[in-house]
């Protein structure tokens, strides 16, 4: 009868695999953001490498935001770490991977934002 394996033709590359699921930017986003949710929950200081966090940075839209329930209206983003910036208002930095959680609808312990609107976005819970 033979292997009853399927393989991927040869002729699929990583770029036509990201197609069939919707893109690279989702897959990278989950498996990025809900590892910082556990990393940052634990205080384990877990940084993503730099190329990561730029391609999903580089995705956040006003669609990204509604989805994940992010409000960021009146609120510039500023990432220390990275030449990035988004959105227009009060200026609130952190590092660029803080600041991504936040556009994925996430709050963040203390002392990871520095600005007048961070107390909105810190996680409560002690």
């Amino acid at each position: 009868m033979g292997n009853t394996t399927h393989r991927r033709p040869a002729a699929d590359t990583t770029a036509a695999i990201a197609a069939e699921i919707g893109g690279i930017a989702p897959a990278l986003g989950h498996d990025v953001v809900h590892g910082l949710d556990i990393t940052v929950a634990l205080g384990l200081g877990r940084r993503v490498p730099e190329d990561r966090v730029r391609i999903l940075l580089g995705s956040v839209d006003a669609r990204t935001l509604k989805s994940f329930g992010a409000d960021l209206g009146g609120i510039e983003l500023r990432a220390d770490d990275l030449d990035r910036s988004f959105g227009t208002g009060t200026p609130l930095s952190g590092a660029a991977q803080d600041l991504l959680l936040l556009a994925y609808g996430r709050r963040l312990p203390p002392g990871h934002l520095r600005g007048e609107p961070a107390d909105r976005f810190v996680d409560g819970r002690a």
